[in-house]
């Protein structure tokens, strides 16, 4: 990887992970959510990401694997390509081979679309140096949604566990 690139990287990375200041107050004639319903808010976003049992085998349910389609627009976010044929969910964070589980692998952040069966799926898996600097392989401690993916047309984006993405900075591959 560029070296430039790499710093910018981490200096992008590094603000990302900079606190940020407490949220304004509520203006005058508004009023806030109640504490009870804001519990009912965050219990829901804590089930959101996968709403099957905690210890299902790492597989993502449906919800997800569709709110990750939307998200890629239907395209390999390895080589830039539309997905026609057989697709697949490559998690950034791999299973663990104990067997134990992690509610981060079957997170929208950890999860990216690319072509199944091909070339793009076995680069990933067969360069992981490659992978790592890209972002589509990341440290079984590493939260996936405060690292960053470099995808083929999108450049450096940033992947949330709502399924949102935002680019960072618009540098594309060459994936030729």
């Amino acid at each position: 990887m560029n070296p430039e690139i790499a710093a910018l990287v981490r200096r992008l990375e590094a603000e990302r992970l900079r606190p940020t200041p407490p949220p304004p107050t509520p203006e005058a004639g508004t009023d806030p959510l109640p504490a009870d319903a804001v519990a009912k808010l965050l219990e829901g976003i804590r089930r959101k990401p996968t709403g099957a049992p905690v210890n299902h085998g790492g597989i993502p349910n449906r919800a997800v694997e569709e709110l990750v389609w939307d998200r890629d627009g239907g395209t390999c976010g390895w080589c830039g390509k539309p997905v026609k044929g057989p697709r697949r969910l490559h998690r950034r964070k791999a299973r663990h081979a104990d067997g134990s589980f992690d509610l981060a692998l079957v997170s929208p952040a950890n999860l990216v679309l690319v072509h199944a069966g091909t070339e793009c799926v076995t680069e990933i898996d067969t360069h992981p140096i490659w992978g790592a600097e890209t972002g589509f392989r990341i440290n079984p401690w590493d939260d996936p949604a405060a690292r960053l993916i470099q995808y083929a047309h999108l450049g450096w984006v940033e992947l949330t566990d709502d399924g949102g993405l935002n680019v960072v900075l618009r540098e594309v591959r060459d994936v030729a």
